[in-house]
């Protein structure tokens, strides 16, 4: 549980750090739209709300952000495993602010092997966790006792009334919800007031409003939140009074005026509505109002791409350019001059001591630890980078043993490591207790061959128009350098009107092959209808391709594609023939994909072939 709870901790700390960035840079677009309709920037608000909800997002080039991924797609300045690195380092968008976290974080005790960082931020845990239980249960408090307080309320329009307990109108409720006005208004006030708040309902006003407070509770810590919820509320207020005057028109100005600054008058603010003004809202809300002019249509228009091309910048993360580095630089003779570099060497020194850096990382931690296992999975992150690198850090790895470089100790474990999870099938060493030294000096790479994929040579029309179906939609699951192998074992065929369906059971499987070695990469065995229309010249083109779904959704999906092709009349007992043989016969179809294999090698007049079983056994094939 204190596990879950720190790395809970610790998701929470880089989504505030990458929040914290964003709202800087909305605070002072903010300042450029100060002349803008306010719906503008409280449209900004929103992006502050994704990144302070969501640890992922998508990656795009325009993206302000420069941060350290955990997966493309992730952002994580603060590394989950902090606590077992040897000297922790945090890393943000404002490198002045890295430089002063990164000088104030302990390093750990190289005798025990204790970081103080670990123990502290478990600490810091605890303490965010009960500051969010005590924000949640304010806050569910203070809604009950508002609810207790209007519960005498009476109805005086739709879902409007009147209650003599409140000084300020709300919106109150979720599902249902209601709006409450104090008593005492008059007429022309109460018109203003009630479309005002209409409009919040309208927009969802206070499903937001309690969607920010909830995400105020997970990150009560940071300043830069509070003051973000404040001026989102200020911003969404002064967009609602803006849009009141947009319906009833310039001239009723100064009474909505008189009805806010009315409102301002022994009051007292009002936890939990979705309307809690302060003296200070109220001026800024008077001042928004008298000089509020309804903008031209060319100047929504521009504001609305603005805030798109913004929202885009902020929401998004950049495009991950670790991968095959020395490979693209070295292609690209335009960006070498544009970056006037000419020393091609001087660039691969630079790459190759990032990876250098990375496998420092790998061996800080645990200090305690010569297990290789340990530290890769304490470095899980700086494992995968170097491994995204490719065929650049394959190359400098190998170097490295070829040049003498390497030694039968930690450092040599896990570039051996990183060298058999890249050669895969290639590695034709199978001693798994061998020292690195030891394994190099029996390596042979063996370079992968690469042949077409299966194709079917029987003369049953149906079954050969049901291979080529298969082999065109699993081309998906292959790798550039591997081959396909299908084998769809038949389990009726109906035809009705002009189409044709065939339901069959597939097993689908891709092979690396390397010298005299097949190793199979990846496969699957799916339950699939294939439907088919005749064209006037009686050959058949595909019209629907349904295969089963995972999981608890497997079942239903198949029943629902146990149907005539026409009628859409349910075929009786084939759902019950596709589940048994699923259940009874893998074997079966193992065979059948066993012999396609077998036949697509004689056929490609390959003889002496093995196939590096699951479980690393060898065995010949042909």
């Amino acid at each position: 549980m204190d596990h879950y709870l720190q790395n809970l901790f610790f998701t929470v700390l880089n989504m505030n750090i990458t929040a914290s960035c964003v709202i800087l840079f909305v605070v002072i677009v903010r300042l450029f739209l100060k002349k803008a309709p306010k719906i503008f920037s409280y449209s900004l608000w929103i992006v502050v709300m994704f990144r302070l909800m969501s640890p992922f997002s998508f990656c795009s080039a325009i993206s302000f952000l420069k941060p350290i991924f955990d997966t493309p797609k992730k952002i994580q300045y603060i590394p989950l495993n902090v606590g077992n690195i040897a000297q922790p380092k945090v890393q943000t968008d404002i490198s002045g602010i890295s430089v002063i976290i990164n000088k104030s974080v302990p390093s750990a005790s190289v005798s025990t092997g204790i970081n103080p960082i670990d123990i502290t931020l478990f600490i810091l845990s605890i303490i965010w966790f009960l500051g969010i239980l005590i924000m949640v249960s304010y806050g569910i408090i203070s809604y009950i006792m508002l609810k207790k307080k209007v519960s005498c309320a009476m109805l005086v329009h739709d879902d409007a009334f009147e209650c003599e307990k409140i000084k300020t109108p709300f919106v109150l409720g979720i599902i249902k919800p209601k709006i409450y006005l104090p008593i005492g208004l008059v007429e022309e006030e109460k018109k203003y007031i009630l479309k005002h708040e209409q409009i919040h309902i309208k927009r969802f006003d206070y499903i937001i409003k309690l969607f920010a407070f909830l995400l105020l509770c997970i990150h009560w810590f940071n300043p830069l939140v509070w003051m973000s919820f404040i001026l989102m509320s200020n911003d969404m207020e002064m967009s609602c009074d803006e849009k009141v005057i947009e319906e009833f028109g310039n001239e009723i100005k100064k009474e909505y005026s008189r009805s806010l600054l009315s409102m301002a008058v022994d009051r007292k603010f009002i936890s939990g509505s979705s309307l809690a003004f302060g003296e200070n809202n109220i001026k800024r809300r008077i001042k928004n109002v008298l000089k509020y002019k309804q903008p031209a249509f060319w100047i929504l228009c521009v504001g609305v791409v603005v805030i798109v091309v913004v929202s885009m910048t902020l929401i998004s993360n950049p495009i991950d350019k670790k991968v095959n580095m020395e490979e693209a630089f070295l292609k690209d003779e335009k960006l070498q001059k544009e970056l006037n570099i000419e020393d091609k060497n001087e660039v691969l020194k630079r790459v190759h001591s990032s990876f250098e850096d990375s496998i420092k990382t790998i061996l800080s931690s645990p200090l305690n630890s010569s297990n290789p296992d340990e530290h890769i999975s304490a470095h899980r992150m700086d494992y995968d980078s170097i491994l995204r690198a490719g065929r650049d850090a394959e190359n400098y790895m190998l170097s490295q043993f070829k040049e003498g470089n390497v030694k039968n100790d930690l450092r040599g474990q896990i570039i051996m490591r990183l060298c058999k999870d890249w050669l895969g099938s290639r590695n034709n060493v199978q001693d798994k207790n061998l020292l690195p030294t030891e394994w190099y000096s029996k390596l042979q790479l063996v370079d992968e061959i690469t042949l077409p994929d299966f194709s079917y040579d029987g003369a049953d029309p149906i079954e050969k128009l049901v291979y080529k179906t298969e082999i065109e939609k699993n081309q998906g699951i292959k790798s550039d350098l591997s081959f396909l192998v299908v084998a769809p074992h038949i389990h009726g065929v109906y035809k009705q009107g002009n189409k044709l369906k065939v339901v069959v059971t597939n097993f689908a499987a891709t092979y690396g092959f390397y010298g005299k070695t097949l190793s199979e990469q990846c496969g699957s065995i799916d339950p699939t209808a294939i439907t088919y229309v005749k064209n006037s010249d009686g050959s058949y083109k595909l019209d629907k391709y349904e295969q089963a779904k995972d999981g608890d959704e497997c079942g239903p999906s198949i029943e629902k594609f146990c149907t005539m092709p026409v009628s859409r009349k349910k075929i009786k007992g084939l759902s019950d023939k596709i589940f048994k043989y699923g259940s009874d016969s893998n074997k079966d179809i193992g065979k059948l994909q066993r012999d396609n294999l077998i036949k697509h090698l004689k056929a490609n007049g390959l003889t002496g072939i093995s196939i590096r079983e699951v479980s690393g056994e060898i065995v010949p094939l042909t």
